[in-house]
């Protein structure tokens, strides 16, 4: 049902500006703590000790406009990080293409996600990919073939550009090779993409002070993606898959603060209309507000909608008592005062 509510508000609003051009869906899991044994699917999972439930979220965003919840699926706390994410992804490109994404999709996710079913899933419906790898011994041997003069520095925390050159001086450089995923797999099941690596410099905080150093040492961060962008482009791209975690942050201060027994993920879909209506609300300020009504028109015969609490605002001042009148005799003058 939030699918279709999205694909109207995306019709009638301008909640997703460019979702025709460029899109983003960013997919990432999350643990939530829960206190009651009686709830369905609470157990100990990762956290030792700590019952929690595992719910998995995709976001819809361009770079335009801020995320949406594109799909969401509430799983039991001991569900594995990828646990259906193929069939997931599906529902989440669908989301999409009814939303109107019908140019560049680009699936980003973590390591975790890095499987064939993700790869088929974005290929079957026409979407990019853009997934974290971990370091295994295959990537490490891709890496190694890189030549040293095709990494390319990029702007990164104090990076700064050498006034005697005009080069730029980073401690962040990034290449590119190609690399064939998943050849434990049949030959239907691979993939051969593009393999981008950003390597950071790594550096010894206990050196003694003015000691230099023999050689470079560097921490490599792999992304295998299929991207149509240009390496340095797909690059910081993957890099902003990072706001899903303030939308997980933003959603667990919300509706997953209370739990409740019998959780659903009908639980998850008013949030579609949450990001949603902060996205909408993001693009009026954009444009000066209504002038305030005439003076007169708020006259003393205007009338105004009683507030749907029982309970008295708290501000307000209990009413005074009426003052007793005082008896007089017949003829008597009585003061106005």
């Amino acid at each position: 049902m939030h699918r279709h509510f999205l694909a109207r508000l995306a019709r009638t609003t301008p909640v997703l500006p460019g979702v025709d051009e460029v899109a983003f869906v960013d997919i990432d899991p999350t643990h939530r703590r829960v206190y009651g044994r009686a709830k369905q699917g609470a157990e100990v999972g990762r956290f030792k000790g700590v019952r929690t439930l595992h719910p998995i979220l995709a976001t819809l965003s361009t770079p335009l406009a801020r995320p949406v919840i594109a799909a969401v699926r509430l799983r039991r706390g001991k569900a594995a990080d990828a646990r259906g994410a193929g069939p997931f992804t599906s529902e989440a490109l669908a989301t999409a293409a009814q939303v109107g994404a019908s140019g560049t999709v680009i699936v980003r996710a973590d390591s975790q996600f890095y499987n064939a079913d993700m790869v088929a899933a974005c290929r079957r419906a026409d979407a990019r990919f853009s997934l974290t790898v971990r370091m295994n011994p295959n990537i490490a041997a891709a890496i190694a073939a890189i030549a040293e003069d095709a990494w390319t520095p990029i702007h990164y925390p104090e990076a700064f550009v050498d006034p005697d050159t005009g080069e730029l001086v980073s401690d962040a450089e990034v290449a590119e090779t190609t690399y064939t995923a998943f050849t434990g797999r049949k030959k239907s099941e691979q993939a051969t993409a593009r393999l981008i690596v950003r390597r950071v410099r790594r550096l010894n905080q206990e050196v003694a002070t003015g000691q230099g150093e023999l050689f470079a040492t560097w921490r490599y961060h792999a992304v295998f993606t299929d991207s149509p962008f240009t390496m340095l482009q797909a690059e910081l791209q993957h890099r902003q898959h990072a706001l899903i975690e303030q939308v997980i942050a933003d959603a667990k201060s919300g509706p997953l603060a209370l739990l409740l027994p019998e959780t659903s993920s009908a639980l998850y879909r008013p949030r579609v209309g949450t990001h949603a209506r902060s996205a909408c609300a993001w693009e009026r300020r954009a444009s000066p507000p209504p002038p305030w009504p005439a003076s007169s028109s708020l006259g003393p015969t205007t009338s105004y909608a009683r507030s749907t609490s029982s309970r008295p605002h708290p501000a307000a001042d209990p009413p005074s008592p009426a003052r007793p009148r005082q008896p007089h005799a017949p003829g008597e003058l009585v003061s106005a005062a």
